[in-house]
């Protein structure tokens, strides 16, 4: 398939028509003429230069420029302008005003090339005066997927206009309205929820402070929220971090993961929940579908931890878990039995792939230790975000527990962390191992397990497969990437 016709399958549903000339002047990586002549886009900043003269220059020139820079998106890992990268458009922090805004929703609609694009406009101060400039770019026919809307100073009034307009889009995926004025925006945002069948992904953090009480969201906004997502079966991801949710906003959350089965991804970051926290963990131990939960920069104490111990020992679909720098208070002699039995839960988890945690004391130093060397644990990515006060005997346990785990393909030991130079390029040989071997895995636990089923068949105990079920079972043991399984059904063929 050539450039033309790969570009033309991504259009959304009234494409144009786009001759292979246009194609290639917008994918080459020479910019064109009005870029090249007074720009440099190498760097950040002449990029970002080029994006505002393009957007603000006349129809023509300016479009075809804007163009050429949503296909090469400047990259701070490249340091460079990267044409491989997703068609995006980052103007964010670029004081945009309200005639720009008109002249970006007129070039999205002229586009030559109607391929998906993404729209990065946080950090300009945009206020109560864009808001019919900014549900334009949402109207159908729109080919904006992501959209970031984040720190606009956005009031009530915009985003629920915002929302209104999502109502009936059926292109945006991934929105971000963090940080704007969104208290008493829950019915909007309920309401769209409800109504949109598309959104993936949904950014709300709020901030914490008390002068900053218009950007975070009440317990009754949280609970409008949660009760839409009860019935919403297309979110994905959301953020609902720095909000203020109260009890009655953690028990309406509650309430929706019981009933929800798409949510995928919550975002709790530095969110005080008090006794809402406990009910937040019993509706998730018999959670099925979340699979990452971020609690970082949390405070929790004595019957918090007993919570989060169980939710980890009974939950098994659980695979990515942000704890870092969350503190776990223990200020009295009994708190350190809520303790314990956080750090048995977490010992005993053998669903995580991904964990993020500062061991605070030697007790999680333990826990972590008895995990990576449970055989059916299930963990891949281990940060511990620095740990300094692990003592001698700790790092060497965890670093022998590295070597003897068969999982751990990621270690990260953070700033400031005791291990010596002899520990890390252990630990780091162990996950090279880890990886390498990870690789063919698949191709040895398909054909084992169809021996197995094989030697059944022969015992009459189920019926007859084709030789051609080895390559299946291989395909099914590369999509699901459980190591320990194909570990032992390996095992089980070999000895």
């Amino acid at each position: 398939m050539n450039i033309s016709s790969a570009l033309k399958a991504f259009r959304p549903t009234t494409p144009r028509s786009s001759s292979e000339s246009d194609v290639r002047a917008i994918t080459s990586s020479n910019p064109p003429a009005f870029i090249a002549q007074n720009f440099r886009p190498q760097d950040e900043r002449s990029w970002r230069e080029a994006a505002t003269a393009s957007l603000r220059a006349a129809d023509g020139e300016g479009a075809e420029s804007l163009e050429w820079l949503s296909h090469h998106p400047f990259r701070e890992e490249s340091g460079d302008a990267c044409s491989k990268a997703p068609v995006e458009l980052n103007l964010s922090n670029m004081g945009l005003t309200r005639t720009d805004l008109r002249k970006l929703g007129a070039w999205l609609q002229s586009r030559k090339l109607q391929v998906p694009i993404k729209i990065d406009l946080s950090g300009n101060n945009f206020g109560d005066k864009c808001a019919d400039e900014l549900t334009a770019l949402l109207t159908e026919p729109s080919c904006v997927t992501a959209l970031n809307l984040s720190n606009c100073e956005l009031p009530k009034r915009s985003l629920s206009k915002i929302c209104a307009a999502l109502h009936e889009n059926t292109t945006l995926q991934e929105l971000k309205l963090n940080l704007n004025r969104f208290q008493g925006c829950g019915e909007h945002i309920g309401a769209m929820l409800l109504a949109n069948k598309t959104l993936k992904s949904l950014g709300l953090q709020g901030e914490l402070g008390g002068y900053l009480e218009r950007k975070r969201m009440g317990y009754q906004s949280i609970r409008l929220i949660a009760q839409a997502l009860e019935k919403n079966s297309s979110l994905q991801a959301l953020d609902l971090s720095s909000n203020d949710w109260g009890f009655k906003g953690a028990e309406a959350m509650a309430k929706m993961l019981k009933e929800n089965k798409t949510l995928t991804e919550l975002n709790h970051r530095r969110t005080p929940l008090h006794r809402g926290f406990k009910t937040l963990c019993k509706a998730l131990e018999a959670n099925t579908t979340l699979k990452r939960l971020d609690l970082s920069n949390n405070n929790l104490y004595n019957k918090q931890l007993v919570a989060l111990g169980s939710l980890l020992k009974t939950n098994k679909s659980l695979q990515q878990l942000d704890l870092s720098y969350t503190r776990f208070e223990c200020s009295k002699e009994e708190d350190w039995l809520y303790y314990d039995q956080f750090c048995e839960g977490l010992s005993l988890n053998t669903g995580l792939r991904e964990l993020k945690i500062r061991p605070w004391t030697s007790a999680i130093d333990n826990a972590l230790v008895s995990m990576l060397r449970n055989p059916t644990s299930h963990i891949e990515a281990l940060d511990i975000c620095g740990a300094p006060l692990w003592g001698k005997r700790g790092l060497a346990a965890l670093t022998e527990a590295v070597q003897a785990n068969q999982t751990l393909v990621s270690f990260k030991p953070g700033r400031g962390s005791s291990f010596t130079e002899s520990e890390l390029s252990a630990i780091r040989q162990a996950t090279a191992r880890n990886r390498e071997r990870r690789q063919g895995l698949p191709t040895q636990a398909g054909p084992a397990l169809y021996a197995l089923l094989n030697m059944a068949f022969q015992k009459g105990q189920v019926p007859f497969l084709p030789r051609e079920m080895a390559r299946e079972l291989e395909k099914a043991f590369s999509a699901n990437g459980d190591v320990p399984a194909m570990i032992n059904t390996i095992e089980a063929v070999t000895g």
